[in-house]
């Protein structure tokens, strides 16, 4: 169990880091193996031709849907890239459907999402009475020619409690894993919260973390996704990260606490872990091709089953999530849940310094937008997500 009710920051606020796609492909940094077995693996990894397949995403596309006829294939594709389509999610009326899509002007792609409690129309803010909490979302497409995010904010019943799921989604080779983690996670979290109940909140989203990545290994979805998830229940707040994304907490006299780890193959324990499962980390990166070493789907990396489960020691991309519970204190004011895309050009005590003085005077949903094309202008050349869930709003 990688769960803690430690509340502290758990490695020190990481500076800004180098922007970089989570996938690459030399092959020169592939290893030749006279195993036809190993070799094939290797072979597996590389482009099939060097001209992107490229899968274009309609505009007028409602909503996201989860895979209903995927095809099984030997080995996934993981340096497949997808359509081109930018995302921003705006407020919403509330509805009473799982899958309801945000009630918008503008004909971006949008995240489904559930949206109970009274709507604020003037700021687009989304508030949850049920919570006590106000938030807002967006994505941007930012220079790249595709999002590959997705995220989501949905909100339940259950035994009496309302329970609140935010959770944004990396995707990296294309966005099926990063679909199916906003169709499917979250639900899954709710339906085990309910069916099968953990000692803890923290243990609960572990759990159903796990399980999506076992039947996104099962259904072979291709690609991948990192995750940053936040679940809030009865002033209890659990925190779970796969990858390289972030949750930063601001408490009320301005310090940002990090809340979670990274994993990227530069992190002296994934390089060992990695190592020990006898892969290879060239130029920060597993085999020279993927920049995270923990996320959702990338099961060619899934190493300790399938095909090449004999020629490795577990999994070289892990699919374990470092999880923290603690405790919502009156001195919390507010998480940022943000992808590398935010990162790469702020650090987290940027961030709160950008965000705090502007959620007083025009609320979160504007601020998040503002946030993600302030993250733009500094020169972030990935796809930007963020959610921001603002506390004690009563």
């Amino acid at each position: 169990m990688s769960s803690s009710a430690h509340p502290d920051v758990y490695e020190p606020t990481r500076p800004r880091r180098a922007s970089r796609s989570p996938l690459s492909c030399n092959p020169n940094h592939l290893p030749v193996s006279d195993d036809p077995d190993l070799q094939q693996f290797y072979n597996a990894l590389r482009v099939r031709d060097h001209t992107p397949h490229v899968s274009v995403i309609p505009t007028s596309h409602a909503s996201v849907k989860r895979p209903t006829s995927h095809v099984p294939k030997k080995h996934r594709d993981v340096m497949s890239i997808f359509g081109e389509q930018g995302m921003v999610l705006d407020a919403a009326t509330p509805s009473n459907s799982l899958h309801s899509t945000p009630t918008s002007s503008s004909s971006a792609l949008h995240s489904p999402s559930l949206m109970h409690g009274d709507m604020l129309d003037s700021s687009r803010d989304t508030i949850e009475a049920g919570l006590n909490l106000v938030y807002g979302a967006a994505s941007l497409k930012g220079q790249r020619a595709v999002n590959e995010d997705r995220h989501i904010a949905a909100t339940e019943t259950i035994h009496d409690s309302t329970v609140g799921f935010f959770g944004v989604f990396d995707g990296h080779g294309g966005t099926k894993v990063s679909e199916y983690l906003a169709e499917n996670l979250h639900t899954t979290f709710f339906t085990h919260l309910t069916q099968r109940p953990q000692p803890t909140l923290a243990s609960q989203l572990e759990e159903a973390m796990l399980y999506t990545d076992n039947a996104i290994y099962e259904a072979n979805v291709e690609h991948g996704s990192t995750a940053i998830c936040l679940t809030v229940k009865d002033d209890v707040l659990a925190v779970a990260s796969l990858g390289d994304s972030q949750a930063i907490l601001c408490t009320n006299d301005g310090h940002a606490l990090d809340l979670c780890l990274s994993h990227r193959p530069t992190e002296a324990s994934e390089i060992a872990r990695i190592v020990a499962a006898k892969g290879t980390v060239v130029n920060g990166r597993i085999f020279g091709v993927l920049g995270v070493s923990r996320a959702f789907g990338d099961n060619d990396f899934k190493t300790s089953r399938g095909t090449f489960k004999a020629k490795f020691n577990g999994d070289l991309v892990g699919g374990a999530p470092h999880v923290i519970q603690r405790p919502l204190s009156p001195a919390d004011e507010f998480v940022v849940l943000g992808c590398d895309g935010l990162f790469d050009v702020m650090t987290p005590d940027e961030l709160v310094a950008y965000v705090r003085p502007r959620l007083s005077l025009q609320g979160v949903q504007k601020t998040c937008e503002d946030m993600l094309q302030h993250a733009l202008r500094l020169g972030s050349t990935d796809n930007v997500s963020a959610i921001i869930v603002k506390f004690h709003h009563y």
